[in-house]
């Protein structure tokens, strides 16, 4: 991921996000697999990455990639 879009700051996987708050995104359904939070060293790059990531297929299923605010992101971290 990082030779596509840059350098990535903080990854985590948070598998029982969904579950949690109770927040589906229409498209996934019920066997969503929770959440995914990328930092990048740049906006410039998250952006690339929001691009170029929402819409692909991962393990079968529809990805759908937005930004966060940096408080959402560090309460997740």
């Amino acid at each position: 991921m990082e030779r596509q879009y840059g350098p990535v700051k903080r990854i985590k996987v948070d598998k029982m996000s969904r579950v949690r708050t109770g927040l589906w995104p229409c498209d996934m359904g019920s066997d969503a697999q929770g959440d995914v939070y990328l930092e990048f060293e740049a906006p410039r790059v998250s952006q690339l990455a929001q691009k170029g990531l929402s819409g692909r297929f991962f393990g079968g299923r529809k990805l759908q990639a937005e930004f966060i605010s940096e408080a959402v992101l560090k309460m997740h971290m």
